[in-house]
């Protein structure tokens, strides 16, 4: 049987981050829920969250014990749709899809520093 558009859709109309228990994936239970503007994809190094929110930039969460989410530093002024954050030798590099380029960010110093930008388009 083939599926309909709606079951084949996975947006569901809400623009939040949702934090679920999954000890056991059959039930897993939903435990928070944070709004944001526009999410799209997101990557993790230890406690960090990189969070790309679209129009509202990139948006980086030190996550708790308890797993509670805290703002440590945002990029904006650009549209951001995915990221790789890696700890490797040569430091802490994210990589990091936009609608303007592939963007290169140190993030072992703080405020992060940009490395590099391809652009897309003239």
């Amino acid at each position: 049987m083939k599926p309909s558009n709606k079951s084949a859709r996975c947006w569901n109309g809400s623009n939040e981050l949702q934090i679920h228990d999954v000890s056991d994936p059959a039930y897993p239970v939903k435990l928070k829920t944070y709004p944001m503007a526009n999410p799209h994809g997101l990557g993790t190094d230890g406690d960090l969250l990189f969070l790309c929110d679209g129009y509202a930039g990139l948006k980086v969460y030190r996550v708790g014990a308890d797993r509670s989410l805290s703002l440590v530093e945002r990029v904006d002024g650009i549209e951001t749709y995915d990221v790789i954050p890696r700890t490797g030798s040569s430091g802490k590099i994210a990589i990091l899809i936009a609608r303007e380029g592939v963007y290169q960010y140190d993030y072992g110093v703080k405020p992060m520093k940009e490395l590099s930008v391809i652009s897309i388009g003239s």
